[in-house]
Parts: structure tokens; sequence; C-alpha cells
């Protein structure tokens, strides 16, 4: 497994090029302050303070933010590629993508940067929770702090691939001499040590000021990820239970055109407006203006000049939207070109910088999956009445009456829960994916509309390049060659 020992063997070796390249990558500007010492630095130092533990924590965002799984891209980002795999997207003008073409192979250099980039930021947390460890220089409430930090990001890598590529190695150590020969656990196995580090997560965490920077995880953070966890492993009880604890603690927002608004106010004001309802985002370059790559990605304006490749929505998630449905209106655009009329997805509204400020960050975690998450839980515990409550939060918000009192099995439940997920999280990080998976749908649905959907694609083929090197990652993926 090549990228698990490869890339950052000496990262820590020289703090002052480290902090170098994070003052170019990273937007945060709380690391931007950081003293870069003269001479060089053992890598022990760089666990001497909190603020150089934080700038080691801050490259891994900017590679979360810019590379790999969850990049705004469209080049690489999972919310256009898996919504080109699905039914949420297609090109205009261009229908060669492989991830559109259900076409990928175990040659896709995107689906190598997913698995790549993904355990080079493995690697480097296991890095940082050596280091946390080892300091004599860190208090204990820093230690647990910094730790609790590092294993969610952990579990949050994998829960990403074992989603994309089901068996998988859990990575835990920096050894190189095991990492290169590391064999692929079980997808039980996986889901079992990602609950055990987030369980571990929120023991240390406490819960931040959410009036201020929610870059770094805290408790409510790993709850979140863990009620999806529990969702995808179907442990109703505990998903529920989760969720109950974000809900409980993140306010809604009740604003369907303020959802995706992150707001960070010129650096000599003081203060940020976070968008209620947000449990995990990123910051992007402040000083530069920049917003997030999700909207450049998506929106299409008049004077664009090529619209070959531009991901647009399909008729088919445009006409899943109920009549009157508010989140059509604030969450999709349109341009007509020529004959044909482009839907594209505005849930973000800057394609570009913005001055003096910037104002929309990616959310990775938001509270309206929490409710969805513990209305299905409550659903499959047979709590219906429960269910419709968390739905109509949601449909409320959008504008649209509540669940019809004519349902009231768990299966109509279920369905109508499935369907409020497809129009709330559209284009967000492949939720459609992996809901048609997990749901059991996955064919059915894609078979209708994807004439090369083959079944074996609920699983991407695990890179030729990983193979080559690392015999243990054997046998390939079924489907692929």
């Amino acid at each position: 497994m090549l990228h698990i020992y490869k890339t950052y063997s000496a990262s820590f070796k020289n703090l002052k090029l480290l902090l170098l390249v994070l003052v170019i990558l990273n937007s945060c500007s709380d690391f931007l302050e950081v003293e870069v010492p003269s001479n060089e630095i053992e890598p022990s130092s760089v666990f001497s303070n909190t603020v150089s533990v934080k700038a080691a924590f801050a490259g891994v965002y900017s590679q979360i933010r810019e590379n790999g799984i969850i990049s705004g891209t469209r080049s690489r980002g999972s919310s256009i590629l898996l919504g080109l795999y699905t039914d949420e997207l297609q090109t205009f003008n261009e229908n060669n993508n492989p991830f559109f073409l259900n076409d990928l192979d175990s040659e896709d250099a995107t689906v190598s940067n997913y698995w790549g980039e993904s355990y080079n930021n493995i690697f480097e947390v296991n890095k940082i929770l050596d280091g946390i460890q080892n300091s004599d220089a860190l208090t204990a409430e820093d230690k647990n702090e910094f730790r609790g930090q590092a294993l969610f990001l952990r579990a949050f890598f994998h829960s990403m691939l074992v989603q994309l590529f089901g068996d998988i190695p859990y990575v835990t150590t920096t050894n190189h001499e095991i990492n290169k020969i590391a064999s692929r656990a079980s997808t039980g196995e996986v889901y079992a040590q990602i609950i055990k580090d987030l369980l571990e997560a929120k023991s240390l965490l406490g819960i931040t000021n959410r009036d201020n920077d929610i870059v770094f995880p805290d408790k409510i953070t790993a709850e979140a990820l863990l009620a999806r966890v529990y969702l995808y492993t179907e442990d109703w009880t505990n998903a529920a239970q989760s969720a109950s604890f974000a809900i409980d603690n993140v306010i809604w927002e009740p604003d369907v055109n303020e959802v995706f608004i992150h707001e960070f106010f010129n650096l000599s004001e003081e203060g940020e407006d976070i968008g209620e309802s947000v449990i995990w985002s990123l910051k992007t370059d402040i000083l530069n203006n920049q917003n997030t790559n999700l909207g450049a990605s998506f929106i299409i304006q008049e004077n664009t000049a090529n619209f070959d490749g531009r991901p647009i929505l399909t008729n088919d998630l445009i006409n899943a939207f109920d009549l009157n449905d508010k989140r059509r209106d604030a969450w999709v655009g349109s341009l007509i070109v020529g004959s044909n009329t482009l839907f594209f997805p505005t849930k973000y509204k800057e394609p570009a910088p913005t001055s003096p400020v910037t104002k929309e960050y990616p959310i990775i975690l938001r509270l309206a999956e929490q409710y969805l998450i513990r209305a299905e839980a409550r659903a499959m515990l047979g709590d219906i009445p429960g269910a419709k409550d968390d739905i109509n939060i949601i449909r409320t918000r959008a504008g649209l009456p509540n669940v019809g009192a004519f349902i009231n099995s768990q299966e109509g439940i279920i369905e109508a829960i499935i369907r409020e997920r497809r129009v709330e999280f559209f284009t967000e990080f492949g939720h459609r994916f992996y809901d048609l998976k997990r749901t059991g749908y996955i064919n059915a649905v894609l078979t209708e509309i994807k004439p090369n959907w083959n079944p074996e694609g609920v699983l991407l083929p695990i890179p030729q390049r990983e193979l080559d090197v690392n015999l243990n990652l054997l046998p390939q993926n079924p489907g692929y060659q």
C-alpha cells in the first residue's frame, strides 16, 4: 500500500518548512501567527506547544479541503463525481466522464487519488497521535483535546474509504514495515474500529463555543459522525441516541436560504456569523477572500466560455422535488442555453472570491442529517410518530405540509425519509450513492436510467498501483480486472 508510508515520511523534520507550506496552503488565521524558528527542529519538537500541534492539524485540514474525496473540485470532489455516478448529475455536451458512464477501472486516476490522499491523511493523523503521546511539553488537557480530534479524523477518513471500497486496511500506526503489507479488514471490522475511535474521541472532547470556530471537531462532531455510522450499521438505538445529542446541542436554522451561509467578516471586524445547523465545516483561504470550491464547481454563469463537461442536475432529480418546495427555489439555479434549460446546484452562491468578506465555507456535517438519521432509527424501532416529528422539522423549513396521516407503516415512513434525504442532501459528498447502497435500492433505481450500470459498481476498484506493491490487498473487488 504505497501511499500509506511513502509520502510523508519526513513531514516533521523541519518545522520551518512545514509552517511555510501551511501558510501557503492553509487558510486558518489562527495558524498564521506561528513563529517560524531559524534553525532545524527535531520531529519531537513539533509537539512542544499547542500552536505547533494546531499547525500540524492545519496541514491535514488543508488537504481535506483541496484534495481527495470531499474536496469541492470538479475533477476530484465526490459531490460532483458520485453525483455523476448515480442519478443526480449529468454532463452538458460531453458524456465521456468515466463516473457518469459507470466505466471505472483500477487504473482510474481519481479512484487512485481517493485511496492515496485518504491514506496519506491517515498517516499524518497517526503521526500526530504518536507525537502527542510522546510529548513531555503538552498538558494532559491539551493531549486529550488533540487526541480526540485526531481520532475523529482517523475515523472520518476510514468511514469514507469503507463506503467506497468495502473491505480496507484500518491503519493505526506509522510503522512503515507494518503499513506496506497491511491487509484488508472486513467491512464489519472496519466499522467496529471506526466506532471505537469515535467513542474514545467523544470521551476526550468537550463542546466548543459554536459561535466561533467549528473547524476543529468537538464532542458534538464526534456524536454526529457516530450517528451516521450507527445508521449505516443498522444500530438503530445508538443511531437515535447519538443523533439526539447533536440535535439537543446545535441550533436549528429555520430559513432554507441561510443553511449554507457561514460568513467570516473582514479580519478587521470581530467575530464570525456561523450559520445555524452547522456541525462541522472547513475554513477556506480567508486571507484571499476565497469561498468554497463547490460554488465554482457547480454554478453556471451566462458568461461561462465552455459548458462542455460541466455537471448539471438530472431531470430525474428536479422532478423529485414536491411542488412549492422552497429548497428547489433556494438551492437550484437555471440557465437557458440554446434550446436547453440547464439546472445546477446553488446551495453555495459564490462562484469566485468575494471582497472584502468570505462567507461560504464547505459544510461537511449539518443538523438536518441528524434529524433524518433519528427519523429513520425511530421508524425502525417502531416509533412512527417520533419519526414523523423529525421528518416534519425538515419539511416545515422547506415550506411543505407534514407527512400525511395515512403513512403509518414502517415501510411507508422509510420511503418518505429516503425521498426527503434525496432532495435535502443532493450533491453533498455522495449521500445519494451511500443511501441507495445501504437501502438496497441502487440496482433498481440506476438500471432504469444508467445504461451502463453494473450491480458490481456498488464498490470502486482497488487502485492497481496499490495492488502491485501490496499483495495483501488482493483480491480485487468484484467486477474489475
